[in-house]
């Protein structure tokens, strides 16, 4: 049995970005720490089409096999591939042709492909996020996730909008989608809960104070040491009784040095 977990954990780490990952206009960092051998948290990026990069987490309730289950289902509807991917609908006027969905229509669409069963009592968060590297507009939403957290060139922390509730539970959601500029430099952080929900010795939980005031702390630091920072700082935190969570942060900036695209 602990062989077939660690051959799936293998299977299921496949599905996240390549560590030589590089798309021109942005750098990007995260970290991937379950609970367990398996996750319910998964996140991606990656390009699509010449300026515009797609990158997601998402969160499914419960732990293990169970919500390792649902994630990598989940998984392979956002996927770059026109034709097999909610990221993507067919344009009318041009047959056999597909254009880039707007991220909460790509959102609707997954809500349509996983009902709630009330046998598995299942649901999953996403927020779901559309760079465009050219202009730096970032069209989002934010599924009953962790909001998206920006921080500026500057230092400036923020969370942004929400977009409507988890995934799963409501036939017709109301999903809303929003927009921000990104300027070179700035940065948005994706997590799952399991920041949040990490309790010291004495049962008190990180929480989102501390959350926004870590990623403050970070703002001077690499992607790669920003998002090692957040992960350590969590971790002392939990102090012996380690992660009681999935834990996945996922950072994205837009390249100071190419503000004109790719």
């Amino acid at each position: 049995m602990k062989r077939d977990l660690e051959a799936a954990a293998q299977i299921q780490r496949a599905l996240l970005p390549s560590p030589d990952l590089r798309l021109p206009s942005v750098t990007a960092a995260w970290a991937f720490q379950p609970s367990t051998e398996l996750a319910g948290d998964l996140f991606n990026l990656f390009p699509l089409g010449t300026d515009h990069a797609g990158f997601y987490v998402l969160d499914v309730s419960g732990h293990g096999v169970p919500a390792a289950l649902v994630s990598m289902a989940v998984t392979r509807l956002l996927n770059p591939a026109p034709g097999r991917s909610v990221l993507f609908q067919a344009d009318p006027g041009h047959p056999g042709q597909y254009r880039l969905a707007s991220p909460s229509s790509a959102v609707l669409r997954l809500n349509e492909f996983f009902p709630f069963d009330p046998r598995t009592a299942q649901y999953f968060t996403l927020v779901y996020c559309l760079l465009n590297c050219s202009s730096g507009e970032l069209r989002y939403t934010a599924a009953g996730h962790i909001l998206p957290i920006l921080v500026s060139k500057s230092g400036d922390v923020r969370l942004l909008e929400p977009g409507g509730p988890p995934l799963g539970l409501l036939t017709s959601p109301e999903v809303a989608e929003h927009t921000v500029h990104l300027e070179p430099g700035d940065r948005i952080y994706l997590c799952t809960d399991g920041l949040l929900e990490a309790e010291n010795p004495h049962g008190e939980e990180f929480g989102m104070e501390r959350l926004l005031a870590r990623f403050a702390d970070a703002c001077r630091l690499t992607m790669e040491d920003s998002v090692q920072h957040m992960l350590a700082g969590v971790k002392d935190w939990g102090g012996s009784s380690g992660l009681i969570d999935d834990v996945t942060i996922l950072a994205v900036e837009r390249n100071p040095d190419s503000p004109d695209g790719l």
